[in-house]
């Protein structure tokens, strides 16, 4: 199980009514994305020092944008929601009989599927929003 916490700068295209004329609004903001993985490896020459492991498994992503839901005419944070998946290979070392370094690329993949904003409620995203990417991981791992 892990946990992955990510800032960012946005930028919100949003309608906004000028007298009888809409136009598009842009807001500058700050989102910060979520993520609560669920992986497993799968070990090959499990009887040797240099072992390496393919990983496989599923996260909960969620995403929050500072002052990115209009609800009411109020504005308010925004909430996406959704589920995901990962997959990699990777490498570990066992350095020491107690004491192993792993290093290995991830990829994920995550459907937002839901979104809340202001004091709305839950509501499912029509339009599918997808995030993915790679990334680079590595640990330390010491056996008691």
């Amino acid at each position: 199980m892990s946990y992955s916490r990510s800032s960012h700068a946005i930028t919100l295209h949003v309608p906004v009514r000028v007298g009888r004329q809409v136009v598009l609004g842009a807001f500058d903001g700050r989102a910060v994305f979520n993520r609560l993985s669920f992986d497993g490896k799968r070990f090959w020459l499990r009887g040797l020092r240099i072992q390496p492991f393919l990983l496989l498994g599923s996260s909960l992503p969620w995403v929050i944008v500072e002052d990115g839901a209009f609800f009411n005419r109020e504005v308010g944070d925004a909430t996406f929601f959704g589920i995901g998946a990962d997959a990699g290979v990777g490498v570990t070392v066992y350095a020491l009989s107690q004491l192993a370094v792993s290093v290995g690329t991830v990829y994920n993949y995550d459907f937002l599927l839901a979104a809340r904003g202001g004091t709305g409620g839950w509501t499912p995203i029509e339009d599918l929003v997808v995030t993915n990417g790679i990334k680079i991981i590595a640990s330390v791992t010491v056996m008691f």
